[in-house]
C-alpha cells in the first residue's frame, strides 16, 4: 500500500514537472544554442587543419561533431520558435478563449474547411506542446548518439595503435587477435546499426534473438544505448513521435547538403579588389601611383 501511495505521489510530481518543463527547456536551449554556435568555427578550422595534415580519420571525426552541432542548432532554434508560438497561443487563449468561426463572417465553404483543418484552438496548443517537447528530446538523443560514435571511434583508434604501433606482442599474436577482434567489432556495429535504423528487425525471430542477445548486451555498453534507449523506444512506440523522427530525416539531409555548399569567387580579378594573399593591388606601389597622379594616404611599396 505504501509503495502504491509513493508511486502515485511520484507520478503526480512527474506530471507537475511535465507541465512546468517548458521553462527549463527554453533556458537550456538558449545556453546550448550560444555554446554550439561558438563551437562551429573552431571545429571547422580544426577539421580543415587535420585534413591538410593528412589525418583523414581525425578530420572525419571532427566533421562528425561539427555536423551534430549543426543539427542540434537547427533543432533547438526550431524548438525555441515553437515554444514561443506555444506561449503566445496560451496567452491568446487566456484572453479570447476558443475560436468562434461564426464571428469571422466568412462563407460557409471556408467555414467548414477551417473547422476541419484548424479544429479546436486547444488542440492546436496541444500539438505545439507535443512538437516542442519531442524536438527537445530528439536533440539530446542526437547528442548522445554522437558521443557514442566518438567513443567507438576512439576504441577503433586504440585497436589500431595496439595492434600496429606497439612492440609488446609478437607479429603472430597481433595477427591472430586482429583477425578475430576487427571483424567482430565491425560486424557487431553493422548489426547494431541495422537494428537501430529498422527498429527491432533483428529481435523479431526467436532463434536470431537468442544469438543476438550477447552482441546486444556488449554493444549497448559500447554505444551507450543503455542511456538513451528508453527515450528512443518511447518515441518509436508513439505514432506522433515516430512521425516527427521520420519527418526530420529528409530535413536533415537537405540541411547537410546546404551546409556542404561552398561559394568560389571568379578567377577574374577586379582592379578595385584590395590586396590579399591572392591579389596584389597596384595602389600598393609608389611608382605606379605617381604615374596615375595619386596621393599616398598611409604607406606604400617603392616599386613592383
Amino acid at each position: 500500500m505504501q509503495d502504491e501511495r509513493s508511486d502515485a505521489k511520484y507520478r503526480e510530481i512527474l506530471d507537475e514537472l511535465q507541465v512546468q518543463s517548458w521553462q527549463l527547456e527554453l533556458v537550456i536551449s538558449g545556453f546550448a544554442i550560444f555554446g554550439l554556435f561558438s563551437a562551429l568555427e573552431p571545429l571547422q578550422d580544426l577539421a580543415t587543419l587535420k585534413r591538410f595534415e593528412g589525418n583523414l580519420l581525425q578530420s572525419l571525426f571532427i566533421s562528425t561533431i561539427y555536423i551534430t552541432c549543426v543539427l542540434a542548432i537547427f533543432n533547438l532554434i526550431l524548438h525555441v520558435l515553437l515554444r514561443g508560438l506555444w506561449i503566445g497561443a496560451v496567452g491568446i487563449r487566456s484572453v479570447s478563449g476558443d475560436i468562434d468561426f461564426d464571428q469571422l463572417n466568412i462563407a460557409k465553404v471556408f467555414k467548414t474547411h477551417l473547422k476541419k483543418k484548424i479544429g479546436s484552438f486547444d488542440n492546436y496548443i496541444i500539438n505545439l506542446e507535443n512538437y516542442s517537447s519531442i524536438l527537445f528530446g530528439v536533440t539530446f538523443l542526437i547528442v548522445f548518439i554522437t558521443i557514442a560514435i566518438s567513443l567507438n571511434f576512439l576504441i577503433f583508434l586504440f585497436f589500431v595503435f595496439f595492434f600496429y604501433e606497439n612492440d609488446f606482442l609478437s607479429f603472430e599474436v597481433k595477427a591472430v587477435l586482429g583477425t578475430i577482434l576487427f571483424p567482430a567489432f565491425f560486424i557487431g556495429h553493422l548489426i547494431t546499426i541495422i537494428d537501430f535504423v529498422v527498429p527491432g528487425i533483428v529481435k523479431r525471430s526467436p532463434d536470431v534473438a537468442k544469438v543476438y542477445m550477447p552482441v546486444y548486451k556488449v554493444f549497448s555498453i559500447l554505444t551507450l544505448s543503455f542511456i538513451y534507449r528508453p527515450i528512443l523506444y518511447n518515441l518509436l512506440d508513439n505514432k506522433f513521435g515516430k512521425k516527427i523522427i521520420y519527418s526530420l530525416i529528409p530535413i536533415y539531409g537537405i540541411l547537410l547538403f546546404l551546409f556542404s555548399l561552398e561559394t568560389n569567387p571568379s578567377n577574374f580579378f577586379s582592379p578595385d579588389e584590395p590586396s590579399s594573399t591572392e591579389i596584389g593591388n597596384r595602389r600598393n606601389y609608389r611608382d605606379m601611383m605617381i604615374k596615375n597622379k595619386e596621393f599616398i594616404r598611409n604607406t606604400s611599396i617603392p616599386s613592383k
